[in-house]
């Protein structure tokens, strides 16, 4: 945007002094907020680039280009019936039908589109097309307008978009999990479900441990949980952690959780409760608490690899379902919940 109005004054029937005055006029500005933002950045974090990206960005390039970020793509534009608009504006481009107000938008949303095929798209709907919806339909009313005198084309193109949403809003919560995608109905209602409780298990610990900073607690859900907990948290996914987005071992074929820490590196870290992915199991039933449930934890975990006094501990979060976590380093706020609450801790035997 900066640059197209650079052009603009660059082009501009004035003096030359007023060039000069509209041009710092806009750079300054920019150049202070966006340029000590960058500078912020880097003193910080270490990186311009988010952490994100490099927690999402596979090496495996060409298997994200041609299957995840290509399936993704294609499936928003098919899913909102958007098609025709993709080859209507690309017509007028090859026409030069294309207005000068309509290239910057093209040009963000072209950027963007190419950082979602780097990146393998996404899993939860279509949230990663929400920042470039505006510009998409800046275009789309534009590609409209193109056709003032042809009321019927228009009025079947406005049909297509109305059509399309509504189409969507129906059609993809049906086919969300053939797609290994999760619609928003689901993840909204997800979080009602005793099974997976996490802003309970959260305040439950957040209560037990007194908001104690100094546990450390490793999970893949690094939101709800140290939100409500207060503890210091381990992203074991690694959006919120440097090391784990950037060495990371493999771990699964979903966009965006593509890498998971070491067992070793949560060791260093001093992680005390490894919940891991949360596992509720039911409270009304008998459980087994053998090697063999390691094998339920995403981390790369054998019985050698954890410390020798290490316990399966069982915290109640709801009526319906205990928690089953990895007590490792032993902590004094951690053994005084114990006590206090009952809470039920079972070696960790050889299954064999």
């Amino acid at each position: 945007l900066g640059l197209a109005c650079l052009n603009t004054i660059a082009h501009s029937q004035t003096e030359t002094r007023h060039k000069i005055i509209s041009t710092i006029a806009i750079s300054l500005p920019t150049l202070l907020m966006v340029g000590g933002w960058l500078l912020w950045k880097l003193s910080y974090y270490g990186n311009i680039l988010p952490n994100t990206f490099y927690a999402k960005a596979d090496t495996d390039f060409l298997a994200i280009v041609l299957k995840r970020g290509s399936f993704y793509l294609i499936g928003f534009w098919l899913s909102y019936w958007l098609f025709p608009f993709l080859v209507l504006i690309i017509y007028r481009i090859f026409k030069r039908e294309i207005h000068s107000y309509e290239i910057i938008p093209f040009i963000i949303l072209l950027i963007w589109t190419l950082y979602l095929f780097y990146i393998g798209g996404d899993f939860m709907e279509y949230r990663f097309m929400m920042p470039v919806l505006p510009l998409l339909m800046i275009l789309i009313v534009a590609t409209i307008a193109q056709y003032n005198n042809k009321y019927l084309l228009q009025a079947g193109l406005i049909l297509i978009v109305l059509g399309g949403s509504v189409f969507h809003a129906i059609m993809f919560k049906l086919v969300a999990s053939d797609m290994r995608m999760h619609h928003i109905d689901g993840m909204r209602n997800a979080q009602k479900h005793l099974y997976s409780d996490w802003d309970g298990i959260g305040k439950v610990l957040g209560d037990a441990f007194n908001y104690d900073r100094t546990i450390t607690i490793a999970t893949t859900p690094a939101g709800l949980i140290p939100y409500y907990s207060k503890a210091r948290i381990i992203d074991m996914l690694g959006l919120n952690d440097a090391w784990i987005a950037r060495n990371g071992v493999p771990h699964l074929v979903q966009a965006g959780h593509e890498r998971i820490s070491t067992f070793d590196y949560l060791r260093e870290q001093g992680v005390n409760l490894l919940i891991d992915h949360p596992k509720l199991i039911t409270n009304n039933e008998l459980h087994e608490f053998s090697s063999e449930l390691l094998d339920e934890f995403h981390v790369p975990l054998s019985l050698d690899d954890l410390p020798k006094n290490s316990l399966f501990l069982v915290i109640p979060i709801n009526t319906g379902y205990d928690l089953l976590t990895i007590y490792l380093e032993p902590h004094p706020t951690i053994d005084k919940a114990i006590d206090t609450y009952g809470w039920a801790t079972y070696p960790i035997l050889d299954a064999n």
